[in-house]
Order: C-alpha cells, then structure tokens, then sequence
C-alpha cells in the first residue's frame, strides 16, 4: 500500500534499537534522502546509535535523543524495553521532547509513530509539515483507546484528500496502524 521514492525522509518516532529504521532500508533498498529517528530511553538510544553507526550511509541517519511532542519540554520516563512511555509523574529517568517541525530540517515524506499514548500529542508537534508536505503517515492507534477514531479524524481535518488505511498486526488489541496516505498525482 505504501510506496517510497529513492528521495524519502523518513521520520522514525519511537525508533526503538532501529528495527524500523531497518526495515525500511530494505523496503527502500538502502536508497533515501535522509532518517531522522527520536527515542528517548537512555539504553535503547544506545542501542539504536549503535546501529546506526555500522550502517553504510550513517551521514545520512539523525538519532535524537528526545520523545515527540507538540512544543520542547521535559517529562519522566517510565517502563521498560518496548513498553517506555513518557509521563508526569516523577521517576529517575528525565527525558527532554521536542516538536518534529522545530528539529526536522528536511520536508518529511514518511513519519512513523509508535510512541506509547503520545501520538497526538506529536502530530501537533508536526502539524505544519504535515498539512504543508503531505507525508505518508504510518501511526500507531492502540495506545489509548479513543486514538481509534481521533488520530483517524484529525488527519482527515488536516489533510481531507489523503486515503486512510487500518492494519492490525497482532491477534491482540495491540499493534494496530493508521496509514494516512496522499492521493496519486
């Protein structure tokens, strides 16, 4: 359903230790613009640059230490491994987000989101780009139950022409995707 150009600047958001990242790569068979990936776990960024740093076009891949948010500002961390989310309540673990509009430097074409309940709250914070740019979307709907129909109709007010498409991944409520694609020219 998605199709990528050699040209893409994928925005990973939640880039976990980079198995999206490297997915991608073989979808796009190592040719794109440039990668942006946010993960704001201390270990799991370790991982995730460590990874980029064997990768052959390691110029061309950003690694952000930060969660994604509609404004830069400071939460805590709390969970572990896949299940890290960003919260208010204090834990030992402070971590800095940021708007993907204020640190993006390219037009994104692709952004990806997976970030534990903070989706909206990073589509906000991308708005501009993706009203102005049109990127294809790829956001996770499960986290709360009411992301179900609100990421669906957001992206709809922002971008009314762009095709929506719901793929559930797992025999569980969880993993489920928005895919918000832009019409065929």
């Amino acid at each position: 359903v998605v199709k990528f150009s050699d040209e893409e600047v994928f925005v990973d958001c939640g880039g976990y230790t980079g198995d999206t990242i490297e997915a991608f790569l073989k979808t796009v068979d190592n040719k794109f613009k440039h990668i942006y990936s946010f993960e704001p776990d201390e270990r799991n960024f370790k991982i995730l640059t460590k990874y980029v740093e064997g990768l052959e076009q390691k110029d061309k891949i950003k690694a952000i230490k930060a969660g994604v948010y509609y404004k830069s500002s400071v939460f805590y961390l709390q969970g572990e491994e896949m299940a890290i989310a960003c919260t208010n309540e204090a834990t030992d673990r402070k971590v800095e987000v940021c708007a993907i509009d204020d640190v993006v430097k390219f037009a994104p074409t692709y952004i990806k989101m997976d970030i534990e309940t903070f989706e909206t709250y990073a589509l906000l914070g991308a708005m501009d780009d993706i009203i102005s740019h049109k990127p294809k979307l790829a956001i996770c709907i499960y986290h709360k139950f009411s992301d179900l129909w609100d990421i669906p109709l957001l992206l709809k007010l922002w971008i009314p022409d762009c095709k929506l498409f719901m793929r559930h991944y797992e025999c569980t409520q969880e993993e489920t995707v928005i895919y918000a694609l832009p019409e065929a020219k």
